[in-house]
C-alpha cells in the first residue's frame, strides 16, 4: 500500500511537470477604475499686475549696484529702492570738466593773440595809408622841377607803399578766416567735453531709483534665474525688480522639456505653498511659453515656462515669491483599465502582455493610450477581470 502510494505521488509530479510547470509569475487581474496622468511642476506666485522698476534709461553702459533694498519689504513711494555706484562718473566728469577749464584757458589766451595781431595789422594799414597819402600830395607836378633820380624814387615809393596795402589787405582778411577757424575749433572741444560732462551728471542724477508708489519690494529674476545682486551689472533699462498688486496673484511655474508633453491650456493645476506644505491650492493653466528654456547659465536642461490661473480662495498671508510645487493633471478619466507601465512589452513597436488563459500565458497585443510613466491607459486588448503578467513569465 505505501510502495503503491508513492508510485502516485511520483506519477502527479512527473505529470505536473511535463508541458506545464510549475509558474511563479507575479500577476494581476484588470479591473476598471479612474486613471490620472500628471506631470510635476515646480514655480513661485506672482503677482498678475506689478509695476516694474528698472534700471535708469538714458545711460550708456551697464551700471554698478551699489546697494538694493531688502526683498520682500514694505516700500514708501519715494524711498529708494535701488542705488548704483558713481565713483566713475565723479572721477570723469572731473576729468571732463578740468579739460573744459583748460580749453577755456587756451580760447582766451588764443582769443588774445588774435586780437593783437589784428591790431597789429590795423596799424600797419594806417601807416601805410598815412604814407600814400603823403607821397600823392607831395609827389612831383612838374618833371622840370625835379631830378630824374627824385623822380624815380617818388614813384618806386609810391608803388611799394600800394603794394604793402595790398598785402596788408590779404593779411587782415586771412587773420579773419583764421580766427574763425582756430577759435571754432577750440569752441567745438569746448562744446564736447561740456556734452560729456553733462552725460557724467546725468549718470550721476540717475543713480538713485525710488518707488512710485507704496508696495512690497520684489527682485527680478533674469533668464537664468538669478537675481540682481549688490556688486552685479546691469543693462539701463533692465527690469530690476517691481511692486507686485497683492490682492491678486497668480503661479508661474517650470515644466521639464522630457515630460511637458501633452500641456494644454485649462489643464487642472494642484500644488502647496513650500512655506505651507499642508495647504492644496487649486489652479488652472492660462498661458504655456512656446520654446523651453535653460534654467541655469549654460545648463543642458530646459524648462517650458507657464502661468497658471489660481482658484483657490487668496489667503492674505500668501505674497509673491512663495515657491511651490505641485502637479499638472494631463488625463484624468474615470472607469478605465490601466495596468503598471512594466507589464507593457513591444515587438517591433508593437505593444503587448502576457495573458493568462487559466492553463499557460500567451501573448496579447493591445492598444495604449496615456501613461504617467508608473501606469498605462489600455484601450484594447484585455478586459476587466483578465489576469496578465507583471514580469515575463518563467518557469522553474
Amino acid at each position: 500500500m505505501t510502495k503503491l502510494l508513492s508510485l502516485l505521488a511520483l506519477a502527479l509530479l512527473l505529470s505536473g511537470c511535463n508541458g506545464s510547470t510549475l509558474d511563479k509569475t507575479i500577476s494581476l487581474t484588470a479591473k476598471k477604475e479612474q486613471f490620472v496622468s500628471t506631470i510635476p511642476i515646480k514655480g513661485e506666485l506672482r503677482a498678475a499686475k506689478a509695476t516694474p522698476i528698472s534700471a535708469p534709461a538714458g545711460i550708456f553702459e551697464p551700471q554698478t549696484i551699489a546697494w538694493l533694498a531688502e526683498e520682500n519689504t514694505l516700500i514708501k513711494k519715494g524711498d529708494v529702492v535701488a542705488r548704483f555706484d558713481t565713483t566713475k562718473y565723479i572721477h570723469q566728469s572731473e576729468q571732463a570738466q578740468l579739460t573744459i577749464d583748460q580749453v577755456e584757458v587756451s580760447y582766451v589766451t588764443k582769443e588774445k593773440t588774435l586780437n593783437n595781431e589784428k591790431e597789429e595789422i590795423a596799424t600797419t594799414m594806417k601807416l601805410i595809408t598815412d604814407e600814400l597819402i603823403l607821397v600823392e600830395r607831395f609827389s612831383p607836378e612838374g618833371i622840370e622841377a625835379f631830378s630824374k633820380n627824385e623822380i624815380i624814387d617818388s614813384a618806386r615809393n609810391m608803388q611799394y607803399l600800394k603794394a604793402r596795402k595790398k598785402h596788408t589787405d590779404w593779411r587782415n582778411k586771412a587773420h579773419e578766416k583764421k580766427s574763425i577757424s582756430e577759435l571754432s575749433l577750440l569752441d567745438l572741444e569746448r562744446q564736447k567735453h561740456t556734452s560729456k560732462l553733462a552725460k557724467y551728471h546725468n549718470a550721476i542724477d540717475k543713480t538713485e531709483v525710488k518707488a512710485p508708489h507704496d508696495g512690497l519690494f520684489v527682485l527680478q529674476k533674469d533668464r537664468h534665474g538669478m537675481k540682481p545682486r549688490v556688486g552685479g551689472s546691469v543693462w539701463p533699462g533692465r527690469k530690476i525688480g517691481s511692486l507686485p498688486e497683492m490682492h491678486e496673484l497668480l503661479a508661474k511655474i517650470y515644466i521639464l522639456e522630457s515630460e511637458a508633453a501633452g500641456l494644454t491650456i485649462g489643464q487642472a493645476v494642484s500644488f502647496s505653498l513650500d512655506a505651507y506644505p499642508e495647504e492644496v491650492i487649486q489652479g488652472a493653466l492660462t498661458q504655456i511659453d512656446a520654446i523651453a528654456k535653460a534654467a541655469e547659465r549654460e545648463s543642458p536642461i530646459k524648462y517650458f515656462g507657464a502661468t497658471v490661473a489660481i482658484t483657490s480662495n487668496s489667503q492674505n498671508y500668501w505674497h509673491s515669491g512663495l515657491q511651490l510645487r505641485g502637479r499638472v493633471f494631463v488625463t484624468k478619466k474615470d472607469n478605465v483599465i490601466s495596468v503598471p507601465s512594466q507589464a507593457i512589452f513591444h515587438d517591433k513597436e508593437i505593444p503587448y502582455v502576457y495573458l493568462n488563459d487559466g492553463r499557460k500565458w500567451s501573448k496579447r497585443k493591445v492598444v495604449t493610450g496615456p501613461n504617467n510613466h508608473a501606469v498605462t491607459e489600455i484601450i484594447a486588448g484585455i478586459d476587466e477581470g483578465d489576469v496578465i503578467a507583471l514580469h515575463e513569465p518563467k518557469r522553474w
